[in-house]
């Protein structure tokens, strides 16, 4: 009866081993690739990808990163679906550049799902919208906090030019609510 129990906890302790050792693995690729798991399964390198799940119907697409971010209402990820943020999010120095435009505007819904989006840079002087999303129709952006954000630089001159960190332009029944924003100091 001993040695059945030791045979057992011999293969027990094999399958945690190997487990974990699996996870240390990938988790060490991912770490050398710069991403976390859940970015190392979410997204390849040649396109932008994007899981999604579904809530009583309801499918979001799940935002883990700055380049998914930036995939909205690109690469066909349109910009009437629903999207779910997933982590926080570190935006590299590029131009950020608004989703949704006048004549394309953004009507789905975002849920910050209270991670951060932290550093959005515009520092374009000619740019005329400035903030996250430019412009959203009959869409819902809630539960967004931006931190860092640099937008003032684009609207120095203020003449011709809409400012707003989270939405510049909501037309129709559009809510923007439960949204947080720290200034870069």
């Amino acid at each position: 009866m001993g040695h059945l129990i030791r045979k057992k906890r011999i293969g027990i302790s094999l399958i945690i081993a190997v487990t974990l050792a699996g996870g240390i693995i990938f988790t060490s690729a991912c770490s050398a690739a710069g991403k976390t798991p859940q970015q190392q399964s979410s997204r390849s390198d040649e396109e932008t990808t994007m899981e999604t799940l579904e809530l009583k119907g309801v499918t979001y697409y799940l935002v883990f990163d700055e380049t998914q971010l930036r995939a909205i209402g690109k690469d066909g990820y349109g910009l009437d679906r629903n999207y779910l943020q997933q982590a926080d999010i570190e935006l590299s120095s590029d131009e950020w550049v608004p989703i949704g435009t006048e004549d394309e505007p953004f009507k789905g819904s975002y849920n910050g799902n209270g991670f951060e989006i932290k550093g959005l840079t515009m520092t374009d002087p000619k740019a005329e919208i400035v903030g996250l999303f430019g412009y959203a129709e009959d869409a819902q952006l809630y539960n967004i906090t931006l931190r860092d954000y640099d937008i003032m630089s684009a609207g120095r001159d203020i003449k011709k030019k809409s400012v707003s960190p989270v939405l510049v332009f909501g037309m129709g029944k559009t809510r923007s609510y439960d949204n947080t924003v720290y200034p870069k100091k």
